[in-house]
């Protein structure tokens, strides 16, 4: 196990989930970790934009839109680290519009415990790994090909 805990955020307002959410990181093997809270939308825009955390949990409670503003913020500025989402009884075509607004993963509330949260927070490790590779290979063709197309050709006949 590492000495050096991961820092991870939780962004919502329910304090019940905070102590749950800890009591169920801290029975997770293999890493240590550091739970901290922020509860308003402006407030987790500005601790998201510092990324000083490894790992992010969001919990929305005011609906869907401020859940895709944190995950649009986000994906905007190149933020490459993994953002869980835990959810209530959202539907299934909400929990798959937040997947494909970037989310790591989509967690039921009732069901969290040690197990998924590991295999989620590995595979949102993964995941965000994945998309930062993807990034730099994006940027890197994009510099591959404004330089072919300053380049001239030479044609000899």
């Amino acid at each position: 196990m590492s000495d050096v805990p991961f820092r991870v955020l939780l962004i919502g307002e329910d304090l019940t989930l905070y102590d749950r959410l800890r009591d169920i990181l801290a029975q997770v093997e293999g890493r240590r970790y550091h739970l901290e809270k922020v509860g308003l939308l402006k407030e987790s825009l500005d601790t998201l934009a510092r990324q000083e955390h490894e790992i992010y949990f969001v919990a929305p409670t005011s609906g869907q839109d401020e859940a895709t503003t944190i995950l649009h913020k986000a994906s905007a500025n190149a933020w490459f680290k993994p953002i869980i989402f835990i959810v209530g009884h959202a539907s299934l075509e909400t929990r798959r519009q937040f997947l494909e607004s970037g989310a790591a993963a989509c967690l039921p509330l009732e069901q969290l415990n040690p197990l998924l949260l590991q295999y989620a927070i590995d595979h949102g490790l993964e995941y965000a790994r994945a998309m930062r590779l993807r990034y730099e290979s994006e940027a890197e063709a994009k510099k591959l090909a404004l330089v072919a197309s300053r380049t001239e050709t030479i044609v000899i006949i």
